[in-house]
C-alpha cells in the first residue's frame, strides 16, 4: 500500500513510528556543499594534468602543481576518464607514490 506524504515532517514522523528511528533533519544532501572545488579548468591546466597523470604522479603532487586540492583533482580524473581523455592506470588514483 503506497502512502503519500505531503510534507517532509510527515515522512519523518512516520519513519520514527515504523522503524523507531530518529527523524532525519533533512531529506536532502548537497555534495561538497561546504567544500572547495575547482569546477573550471583552462586548456593549459588540462594538458598539464593529463601529462602528470600519464607520468603516474600522486594526486597531491598534481593538486599542488595546479594550485588546487585533491578533491578537485579526483573529480577531474572522473571527468577526464568519462570523456576518454585519460586511461586508468595500474597505480590507481594515488599514483606511483602511494
Amino acid at each position: 500500500m503506497a502512502t503519500t506524504f505531503r510534507r517532509q515532517r510527515d515522512f519523518a514522523e512516520r519513519l520514527r513510528e515504523v522503524k523507531g528511528m530518529a527523524a532525519p533533519t533533512s531529506a536532502k544532501h548537497v555534495l561538497f556543499d561546504d567544500k572547495t572545488v575547482k569546477w573550471v579548468w583552462s586548456l593549459e591546466e588540462l594538458m598539464l594534468f593529463r601529462d602528470m597523470w600519464n607520468k603516474g604522479l600522486h594526486i597531491q603532487t598534481i593538486a599542488t602543481a595546479l594550485k588546487t586540492n585533491k578533491r578537485s583533482i579526483a573529480l577531474l580524473v572522473m571527468d577526464q576518464a568519462e570523456n576518454k581523455k585519460i586511461k586508468q592506470r595500474k597505480t590507481g588514483l594515488f599514483g606511483k607514490d602511494a
